[in-house]
């Protein structure tokens, strides 16, 4: 799994980007995320089907002990 932030969360256009720790970033759609904001540590799996862009897949708020 790889870790991020949320930088921009659309409503209107139902996506997420997630800023990686690679630096890459990533596009979600909203469908599949629920109770994630801008400024959240979040962990996902990068999607290796770039032919449309980096996508990030199983995204969740990041686990923090």
């Amino acid at each position: 799994m790889t870790e991020g932030i949320v930088k921009v969360r659309n409503l209107g256009k139902k996506y997420i980007l997630v800023e990686g720790e690679d630096g890459s970033q990533y596009s979600v759609n909203t469908r599949q995320v629920a109770g994630v904001h801008v400024g959240d540590k979040v962990s996902f799996d990068p999607d290796p089907d770039e032919s449309r862009g980096k996508k990030a897949r199983n995204l969740k708020k990041a686990d923090y002990a």
